[in-house]
C-alpha cells in the first residue's frame, strides 16, 4: 500500500506530523501505550545510586501539538514517562511545562532552537539545584525568520520532503526557523541523492 510509506500527516493550519515511523510516536500517545521496561533501566541504577545522572525529556511534537492533529487522534501523555518517573525520582527533568507550540517546528519533525534553549535553561537550573553546581547559563540572542525549511539545505523541513510526503499536495510549506549567532549550529547538513 502507497499510503503505509507515506511519512507525512498533514494536520489542521498547515501542521505536518511524522507517521508510519519506526518509533510509532503519534501510536503510542493515542492508544497510550507503555514501551519503556523498568528492566532496560538497570543499567542506570549505581549512577542513580550515586546520584550521578539527570534524565531530561523532550516532549514530542505531536503531544503537545496536538490541537492541529486529526480529529480522530486523541493523545494522552505517554505512560512511559510514568516508569521513567517511578525509576529517576528527582532525577528526572520533564520539558514538557517549559514548552509550547511554538517552540516545534510545522513542517519538520523536532523542537526549533527556541524550545531547546527553552529545556536547556531549565535544565542548566535542573542541575544547579540537584547537584549544587553553579553553572551559568548562556544568554542568547535568537533570530528567526519565515521561510521553507527544505531551501535552508541543512537537513530540516523532512515533513515537506518527496520521500516523506509521497504525492501529498502541500498547501503552505512556511515556517519559522531560529537561528542564534551566539552558539554553534548543530544540523545535519546532508543531501537525498536518491530514494534510497
Amino acid at each position: 500500500n502507497q499510503m503505509d510509506n507515506i511519512k507525512t500527516l498533514v494536520g489542521k493550519n498547515n501542521w505536518l506530523f511524522l507517521i508510519n515511523d519506526g518509533s510509532n510516536t503519534l501510536e503510542i500517545h493515542n492508544n497510550n501505550l507503555c514501551v519503556v521496561n523498568k528492566n532496560s533501566c538497570n543499567k542506570y541504577k549505581s549512577l542513580l545510586h550515586n546520584n550521578k545522572i539527570l534524565l531530561v525529556i523532550f516532549p514530542n511534537k505531536e503531544y503537545v501539538c496536538k490541537e492541529f492533529l486529526p480529529d480522530k487522534y486523541n493523545l494522552q501523555y505517554r505512560p512511559g514517562f510514568n516508569v521513567y518517573k517511578s525509576i529517576f525520582q528527582n532525577n528526572i527533568l520533564d520539558g514538557l511545562p517549559f514548552v509550547n507550540k511554538g517552540d516545534y517546528y510545522k513542517t519538520d519533525t523536532h523542537i526549533n532552537l527556541q524550545g531547546a534553549y527553552k529545556i536547556y535553561k531549565n535544565t542548566i537550573l535542573k542541575l544547579n539545584n540537584q547537584f549544587k553546581f553553579n553553572l551559568s547559563i548562556k544568554d542568547v540572542c535568537l533570530d528567526s525568520i519565515k521561510t521553507e525549511l527544505s531551501k535552508l539545505n541543512i537537513g530540516i523541513g523532512d515533513l515537506t520532503w518527496d520521500i516523506n510526503k509521497g504525492n501529498l499536495v502541500l498547501d503552505n510549506i512556511n515556517d519559522k526557523f531560529y537561528s542564534s549567532l551566539d552558539i554553534i549550529p548543530l544540523y545535519c547538513k546532508y543531501k537525498i541523492q536518491d530514494q534510497n
